[in-house]
């Protein structure tokens, strides 16, 4: 910026210097504005009209002194008319004392009338009498200096404003890379101050909020692997002192015993499916295999498989669903295996006695799936992290008892990955329970393809 600033003082000095010279050598720039002076054409139609009235140019000379001084002169030069005859012979101009004396041939402009040219006319350049002391030598000296020195403190004006309003432009900017070098070295509390113009300021917030992501990606992160280590230790440990007890001879390996050893491979195995699946779903690369699907009649298979579950734990099971088909573009298993994650969650939170509600309307342009428990409910501090991997509203739930926590969160990533949305709602008290909705784009094509349910 400060080479730019440079070399537009530069130029500015340079046109500046251009201009003085030019106004010094006052002669060129005269016999430069002469060059380009052109008769006006009026002043052919005048003389045309002047021939036809007195069919000759006698008496022409005082028209032409009143035209000729109209025309422009500088200091020392001027222009004068120089007309002639049809033959060429000068009438009136510089020349008119000599008689019969040819025009100059300088091109001159032809006079026609009737068709026949009657005369011609040009411009000559002559010199004019200078006036009494003229402005030469110790006025140009002055204004020579006088360009000289303003040329010199516009430069060194511009050069110093140019210095200091880099500086003003650079110090947020360097601040601002400090800031990332800071935080790039794993210190991510660092901000960038809201200081310089308006551009600067849009920057620095940009990098607050990168900073302020990847500082909450960070504490995902750390929280994640610690709750990785917890679900893996319970079932890893049971593994450990059974196998220990079996080798001790403290327990008999009998089928009892086998099982709970297979019983914990599969709690291993489901979280190491759970977490698989769920980091390729944040990720947006799990395999969908999409087809124009009739959300209405999954949900209503998935809910048929429910109803067993629902007696044994002594729970009312009640759907509402839409009458007219709801065909939504998507892989049916991975719409399975979200509605079995939400009614297995509503499940696990619902009391005997209690009551799971299946609705599904249309809603515009969007498929709305809403499932209805009245368990425990979820307080209002909870409500914007069920859907964060491990999340449990009650931290004393084990996964034997509450799961992993990886449900909802499985449930967000897949649902989002169909360009949908999930939402929870909940007052916190007991008995009123949860609701969780699942929104879906309706498809587009839905009257080419055949919709598809699942078997």
């Amino acid at each position: 910026m400060s080479l730019a600033f440079s070399l537009a003082v530069a130029i500015s000095m340079i046109l500046v210097a251009m201009t003085g010279f030019i106004i010094n050598r006052h002669d060129r720039l005269g016999d430069f504005f002469l060059d380009r002076y052109q008769l006006p054409g009026t002043l052919i139609t005048q003389l045309v009209d002047y021939y036809q009235q007195h069919k000759s140019w006698v008496g022409v000379g005082e028209f032409l002194a009143a035209q000729e001084s109209e025309l422009p002169s500088v200091p020392g030069r001027g222009l004068a008319l120089l007309l002639a005859d049809a033959a060429g012979r000068i009438i009136y101009g510089s020349q008119t004392d000599a008689e019969e004396a040819p025009m100059p041939p300088d091109n001159p402009l032809a006079i026609i009338w009737r068709g026949q040219v009657i005369g011609y006319i040009q411009l000559n350049r002559v010199p004019v009498a200078a006036p009494p002391n003229p402005p030469t030598g110790f006025l140009q000296q002055q204004i020579g200096s006088l360009v000289v020195i303003v040329s010199v403190i516009g430069g060194l004006t511009s050069i110093i404003a140019g210095i200091v309003v880099t500086r003003s432009l650079t110090a947020p900017l360097s601040h601002l890379a400090q800031m990332a070098r800071e935080f790039g070295a794993k210190n991510m509390d660092k901000r960038a101050s809201l200081q310089g113009s308006a551009e600067i300021v849009e920057v620095a917030k940009a990098f607050n909020d990168m900073a302020d992501a990847l500082q909450e990606n960070e504490r995902q992160r750390r929280n994640m692997v610690a709750d990785i280590a917890h679900e893996l230790r319970t079932p890893l440990a049971v593994l450990k002192s059974n196998l220990e007890a079996l080798q001790d001879g403290v327990f008999q390996l009998t089928n009892e015993e086998l099982q709970v050893l297979i019983d914990q491979t599969e709690l291993l195995g489901h979280l190491v499916n759970d977490l698989h699946d769920l980091a390729q779903a944040e990720a947006r690369q799990l395999h969908l295999d999409t087809q124009v699907v009739d959300f209405s009649g999954l949900v209503s298979r998935t809910a048929e498989k429910f109803t067993s579950v629902a007696n044994a734990h002594n729970i009312t099971l009640q759907t509402h669903l839409s009458p007219e088909p709801l065909p939504v573009e998507a892989d049916w298993k991975r719409l399975d295996q979200v509605m079995n994650n939400l009614l297995t969650n509503a499940f696990q939170h619902t009391p005997p006695g209690g009551r799971i509600q299946i609705s599904q309307r249309r809603d515009g342009q969007w498929a709305r799936l809403m499932i209805r428990d009245t368990g425990s409910g979820i307080p209002a501090e909870h409500l914007p992290h069920v859907f964060e991997r491990f999340y449990r509203v009650d931290a004393s739930r084990s996964r034997e008892t509450g799961g992993a926590g990886l449900g909802l969160a499985i449930v967000k990533a897949i649902v989002e990955m169909h360009d949908g949305y999930v939402e929870a709602d909940s007052d916190g008290i007991p008995g009123s329970g949860t609701c969780i909705t699942v929104s879906l784009p309706l498809a587009k094509t839905a009257g080419q393809p055949a919709l598809v349910t699942s078997s």
